[in-house]
């Protein structure tokens, strides 16, 4: 089954799908400073919600510095499947 990278969060750089970044980027005000604890790694604290959505998180650590890759991905197949599951969490973890 082929995966589609969604996102990839390194300190200080990241790239989200285009989708992926508008949904988060919708439930930001509810988030509370999530990026506080994890200065430079955009929604980081959120790689929870993406494992419980279906998608992959992989780790590799950059060669040159001592930050850390974090590659989000999901099956191609599953993909509307995964922002829809993304969404109902968002939404039960961070609007009261």
């Amino acid at each position: 089954m082929k995966e589609k990278e969604l996102a990839f969060i390194l300190c200080g750089h990241s790239q989200y799908d285009d989708k992926l970044w508008g949904l988060l980027n919708n439930y930001y005000n509810y988030m509370y400073d999530i990026n506080d604890a994890n200065i430079g790694y955009d929604y980081f604290n959120c790689l929870d919600l993406f494992l419980i959505a279906g998608a992959k998180v992989y780790k590799e650590e950059e060669t040159n510095e001592s930050s850390e890759i974090f590659t989000i991905c999901v099956n191609e197949d599953k993909e509307e499947k995964f922002y829809e599951e993304l969404e109902k969490l968002l939404i039960l973890k961070y609007v009261k």
